[in-house]
């Protein structure tokens, strides 16, 4: 203990003033948003289908029910890797069953996302860019909030840093970084298909890695690029691999996951218009980038929409865009040049790719580029305040307390207050079920929900990981009773006489009703003789 205390404060003795205030605003960074990743987690915990789903799974995994597909998409029939699946399953066993369990490790890989956004940070932009991203960061509203749930899109922000520190770390050292990289992208596009942007701008700056390479072999020196040509084919073989299961799921089900694939970038789907003239389809892809660009860099901060906030948010594009030049002289003058076209082909990569994608793009869509905007917006700040003297100063402070105000206001903090139906109550409930049902009665479950998961995914995790579970989807028929958890509607004509499948196909006889206090009606339905 004496040996750390004494390397510490040798380290510490060594810092200049501004190392130590950095150091320390990071610190604060760190515990502020800890704070805002972990309190009242329990009771504000989102727990809806595509939770129970993921729950339900794993626990299935748990118990040798392997897969090797990930969560479908809401948008085309398209798969991801089952690779969220194996990362939640030892935190839910850790947890004895309970969905609280990847959830705290969901929130604690975002309180360390935190520091290593300034680790990270400071290599490519510098670190006093890199502390201001760190701030904003910790507290940004929907950084937190997609850190306080167990999601597949959840994790990514620390894959994508993993990601620029490797492609940092291949650029100025050795090649066989990139197969760290390539790793990364494996993870990242099991996480969630947008988040596929993220390669573009790493393979652009891969083939700039070659042509430097080629010119050294020029000169005899040929080191470099033999291991360059062997961590590429490396990184490749990872990427192939890790699409194995995904290819051979397309092969026996008729490709289904490349026509989900198609029908998600050109966002036929959502829309239903697929038959756009070319020349439409250009027109709108120049037009949308106005909208993505603001997206990435702007609602992120939490702001509601309005046309006050659009025409500050164009304001505030044109100013990032502007200030892109400073950045580039500045990055040569500070040796920060790869950090700056990494960041900038990540920016142009992605806002292009969703410009082409015509259907809704959400917040979770982008929890890849989370580091990345907070990096740019943080070297932003320092390059107003280098360039521009006192403007600079002033447009710079002005920008940060705007942030700043944003991410206090009392509605996007939300995030932190009790849920009126937390996953206790859920479990109450499922407890009630099982109270309700003889034990050696099978049955079957159905629900009725304003966000119509009609098989209640949520409810049937507390079921199945119980020693009473319901039967399978399939067998709705030969059950003994149909348990119904009506949240709305909760009428009984309505609820009985469902057209949803899980309450029509089953024989129906008679039904008796329990009203848990302050929640739903639970319909318990007999079977007809």
């Amino acid at each position: 203990m004496r040996n750390w205390l004494t390397v510490y404060r040798q380290w510490w003795v060594r810092l200049s003033n501004s190392q130590r205030w950095q150091y320390l605003a990071v610190c604060i960074a760190t515990l502020f948003g800890a704070a805002y990743r972990l309190f009242n987690l329990p009771n504000s915990l989102q727990f809806l289908a595509d939770q129970g789903r993921d729950a339900i799974i794993a626990h299935g995994i748990l118990h040798g029910d392997f897969t090797l597909v990930g969560p479908s998409t809401s948008v085309g029939e398209m798969y991801l890797g089952p690779i969220y699946y194996y990362f939640m399953a030892p935190f839910l066993w850790l947890a004895s069953g309970s969905p609280l369990g990847p959830a705290y490790a969901v929130a604690i890989i975002g309180v360390i996302t935190v520091p290593l956004l300034f680790m990270v940070g400071r290599r490519l932009v510098g670190p006093t860019a890199a502390t201001l991203a760190t701030l904003l960061y910790a507290f940004a509203p929907y950084v937190n909030l997609y850190t306080r749930f167990s999601w597949n899109p959840n994790p990514a922000p620390i894959v994508t840093l993993g990601m620029l520190y490797a492609g940092w770390k291949a650029w100025h050292g050795s090649p066989k970084w990139w197969i760290g990289v390539a790793l990364g992208w494996a993870v990242m596009i099991q996480l969630h298909y947008v988040a596929m942007l993220i390669a573009a701008p790493f393979g652009i700056l891969l083939l700039a890695d070659f042509v430097r390479s080629y010119r050294v072999v020029k000169i005899g020196q040929t080191n470099r690029a033999r291991s360059l040509l062997i961590s590429s084919l490396s990184g490749l073989a990872i990427i192939l691999l890790s699409f194995l299961p995904l290819v051979l799921f397309n092969l026996r089900f008729n490709g289904v996951i490349a026509k989900g694939f198609t029908d998600f970038f050109a966002g036929t789907t959502a829309t239903g218009s697929e038959n756009f003239l070319i020349s439409e389809r250009l027109i709108a892809f120049v037009k949308e980038h106005h909208g993505r660009a603001m997206h990435i860099f702007f609602e992120i901060w939490g702001q509601e929409w309005g046309s006050l906030y659009r025409s500050l948010n164009t304001a505030l594009l044109c100013v990032y865009a502007g200030t892109a030049f400073l950045g580039w002289h500045w990055s040569k003058k500070h040796h920060y040049q790869f950090g700056f076209w990494l960041l900038l082909l990540a920016c142009l990569t992605t806002i292009s790719g969703l410009a082409w994608y015509r259907s809704t793009v959400h917040h979770h869509y982008l929890t890849y580029f989370f580091p990345i905007s907070y990096l740019v917006t943080g070297a932003i700040l320092v390059w107003l305040r280098t360039y521009l003297k006192l403007p600079g100063l002033f447009l710079a402070s002005s920008l940060l307390i705007y942030i700043s105000w944003l991410q206090v206001q009392p509605k996007q903090l939300e995030y932190l207050d009790t849920l009126g139906w937390p996953i206790s109550k859920m479990e109450a409930v499922s407890q009630t079920v099982l109270r309700e049902i003889p034990p050696e009665q099978t049955y079957s479950l159905a629900a009725l929900t304003e966000i119509r998961d009609y098989r209640g995914l949520n409810y049937r995790y507390f079921l199945i990981n119980s020693s009473h579970p319901p039967v399978a989807q399939e067998n709705v028929s030969d059950a003994d009773w149909l348990v119904i958890i009506a949240e709305n509607p909760r009428e009984a004509d309505k609820v009985i006489n469902s057209p949803v499948y899980e309450i029509s196909s089953f024989p129906k006889g008679g039904y008796r009703v329990v009203d848990y206090p302050g929640g739903p009606l639970i319909y318990l339905v007999a079977k007809q003789p």
